[in-house]
């Protein structure tokens, strides 16, 4: 018989039928066996964790019974927390499905009076009205089906409280380190807010200083130009001193070419000398005085 496959990502997987042990698996197989049913079923448990949590999946599976095919299918997947407890639970399920689906065979055997539902329930109810002929017809089964079944639910109930007991604590766990991280993120997110009056702050700085640039490149660009226009007018005023100066040397070089006539030398004699200029009457005067 196939197996059920397993959800990808359990941690362990394994099939068995349960009936080493007293519960509800030997119970239902007794159930079943006495109805018909040639094989117990099986389970298929899956061990894994979720959320850090352990979890475990069980799945049943029975053989269609070989002369009913009519009968619905009891196969059932549950899910609890360990395996102990959910494969009682999925036992149970089972047991109370099979009544569920077939009240008639069940009116006259002793397990028809567990479990129960709903009280309301007529079938219940006309279970329960016949228990003194199914005692009477059967006492030893009737005793020994309900010390089972008693012992099956306290089991089964034990078996719960534990699981509880191990879900409290790992709640409780979770709990702690949840408010752990939250005071970690109180505390972050007062760091993250005085980091944004920070940023804010520095925002603002920087606009002051981006203003303040901006300031400073106007004035650079007005003295940049008032630059060029001084450059442009120390170069017109180079322009006109170079004027000048080519109209001064001009004029001295028309001075030269004028006064260059009157440096010549006296004009030579016949020897070659300049010829002697006669005394003036004032140079004869004083010349004879000092006779």
């Amino acid at each position: 018989m196939n197996s059920p496959t397993p959800a990808s990502g359990g941690d362990s997987c394994f099939s068995s039928d349960f009936l080493s042990r007293d519960g509800f698996p030997s119970i239902l197989w007794e159930v079943l066996n006495s109805a018909g049913y040639p094989t117990p079923p099986l389970y298929t448990v899956q061990l894994y964790e979720e959320h850090r949590v352990p979890r475990c999946r069980v799945w049943l599976t029975l053989e269609a019974h070989p002369l009913q095919p009519g009968w619905r299918s009891l196969d059932s997947e549950t899910i609890g927390l360990r395996t102990d407890d959910t494969v009682e639970a999925a036992a149970m399920k089972t047991l109370t499905t099979f009544c569920g689906y077939l009240p008639l065979e069940m009116v006259m055997h002793p397990l028809g009076l567990f479990p129960a539902e709903k009280k309301d329930d007529p079938m219940w109810c006309n279970r329960v009205s016949h228990v003194k002929d199914v005692w009477a017809m059967y006492p030893d089964l009737v005793g020994r089906v309900t010390v089972q079944c008693m012992s099956a639910l306290y089991r089964l109930q034990a078996l719960q409280s534990d699981a509880m007991t191990l879900l409290a604590n790992t709640a409780q766990t979770a709990k702690l380190t949840l408010d752990s991280r939250e005071d970690f993120v109180v505390d972050l997110s007062t760091e993250l807010v005085e980091k944004d009056l920070q940023v804010e702050r520095l925002s603002q700085r920087i606009a002051t200083l981006e203003q303040q640039v901006e300031i400073r490149d106007n004035t650079i660009d007005v003295l940049e130009n008032q630059l060029h226009d001084v450059q442009r007018e120390l170069e017109e005023a180079n322009d006109h001193l170079d004027m000048h100066h080519l109209e001064m040397e001009a004029n001295e070089v028309g001075s030269e070419g004028e006064e260059a006539p009157e440096e010549l030398g006296p004009a030579p004699g016949a020897n070659g000398t300049t010829s002697a200029m006669p005394p003036s009457p004032v140079s004869s005067v004083a010349s004879t005085a000092q006779g």
